[in-house]
């Protein structure tokens, strides 16, 4: 009945064990995932993001920029926002960088929130107003990418911030089994991209290989040996839904 997709900027697969993660990683034992999963190319933030919720690769959603500008405008595609919007189903986005706006028409989320902040922060706000007639969520985790930036990636100092997104990520969780809707919701973990050095933006594996985690309901656990990509998840969201993409 419900989905929620969590982006953590920049995350790679690698760091789970690193973190180390103990929240997520007793996740994976009743989920369908795959820590092979690739983004797309331009292995960029804005980019990255529209392909994921829209189900388009970049050639066809036309989001070329990486930067909040808006008179670019928004992507040029229908996307999962729209087609959920458009069924009468309450749409939410909580982000901490102000150009995912850039992803979907405003007429199309009922709930946008930006915060520039830590994800625990973010994850508060999220709790304490939490719209529980959700059926489309999207939260935005932006602070693993920025110490990725800053000291690097898979450095002790972005370890240390996955580590507090582990825990963000289990207040959601247990915010969704109090209220009793974990039974009726698909939760999606993923990123926009990795990282290598202090940055990001190639082709390289490093940069292109992202995390692809479902739990919930309707999931059968496996380790996924298919071919996923980043442009999956919109479809997976939109099936679960019940909608046509």
């Amino acid at each position: 009945r419900r989905v929620l997709i969590l982006s953590i900027d920049g995350f790679r697969p690698d760091a789970i064990q690193l973190a180390p993660m103990p929240f997520l990683t007793t996740l994976l034992i009743r989920s369908a995932y795959s820590l092979n999963a690739q983004t797309v190319y331009p292995s960029v933030t804005l980019v990255a993001h529209t392909s994921m919720l829209s189900g388009q690769c970049p050639a066809k959603h036309k989001v070329d920029w990486n930067d909040y500008i808006p008179e670019n405008g928004y992507a040029q595609v229908t996307d999962l926002f729209d087609i959920v919007h458009a069924a009468g189903m309450q749409t939410v986005m909580y982000v901490g960088k102000e150009k995912l706006r850039q992803i979907t028409e405003p007429q199309s989320t009922d709930i946008f929130t930006y915060i520039n902040d830590r994800d625990l922060v973010i994850t508060d706000d999220l709790i304490q107003n939490f719209p529980a007639d959700f059926r489309l969520m999207f939260v935005h985790f932006p602070t693993t990418d920025a110490m990725g930036h800053t000291y690097g990636w898979l450095s002790p100092e972005q370890l240390s911030v996955l580590f507090r997104a582990d825990q963000a990520i289990e207040k959601i969780y247990t915010e969704l089994e109090t209220r009793g809707l974990m039974n009726e919701t698909l939760f999606i973990i993923t990123s926009d991209h990795g990282g290598h050095a202090t940055t990001h933006g190639s082709s390289m594996y490093e940069d292109m290989t992202i995390p692809w985690i479902a739990f919930g309901a309707g999931i059968l656990p496996a380790n996924l040996n298919s071919s996923i990509t980043t442009v999956d998840t919109a479809a997976t969201a939109a099936f679960a839904l019940g909608l046509d993409i």
